[in-house]
């Protein structure tokens, strides 16, 4: 399964009160990145469940009067025109962009990617813009994961005839 229990409720209601198919929920909840739809003033309309629990840490991004916002002012500020930006009427060849978004606690920030969500092909479909949030600390490797990288890098080396040189001990 994903990295977020199934049975977990969500948080945030769903302001158009839809429901998404559930076979792209799922795959949208197995990534553990945030995924976070927003219309063109930053109203949430949709997330999947690692984008719920990034928001519910509210160390950084948050949700406020059913609008995604940072921790700081300048932040939101940000946020706000690249979401205009990628909603904006423009074609098919919207703006796209991204950011940092400083946390609470020293932790490393969040980067966010705000792109354009086509969802139609209609003039008056609504203009949406997709947001994905990585966090650092859920996405490094774990300390096992890099020294199995280490192992495979070692033995791939090893099979293409590379060895690596030894050490020579040198004594004072």
């Amino acid at each position: 399964m994903g990295p977020f229990p199934a049975n977990e409720t969500s948080a945030y209601p769903r302001p158009n009160g839809r429901w998404p198919s559930s076979v792209a929920s799922q795959a949208l909840d197995q990534l553990a990145a945030g995924v976070i739809v927003t219309d063109s003033g930053a109203g949430v309309v949709e997330m999947n469940r690692a984008g719920e629990a990034i928001l519910r840490l509210e160390d950084g991004l948050l949700v406020r009067d059913e609008r995604l916002r940072a921790r700081r002012v300048f932040e939101t500020t940000k946020i706000a025109k690249l979401i205009a930006g990628a909603t904006a009427e423009r074609g098919p060849g919207a703006a796209a962009g991204r950011m940092l978004i400083g946390r609470c606690d020293a932790l490393p920030a969040y980067a966010l990617t705000v792109a354009p969500l086509r969802t139609g092909s209609a003039r008056d479909a609504p203009r949406l813009a997709l947001v994905v949030v990585v966090d650092p600390v859920r996405h490094a490797p774990s300390a096992s994961t890099r020294c199995g990288m280490r192992r495979r890098k070692q033995t791939w080396r090893n099979s293409l005839g590379c060895r690596r040189p030894r050490r020579e001990l040198r004594r004072p």
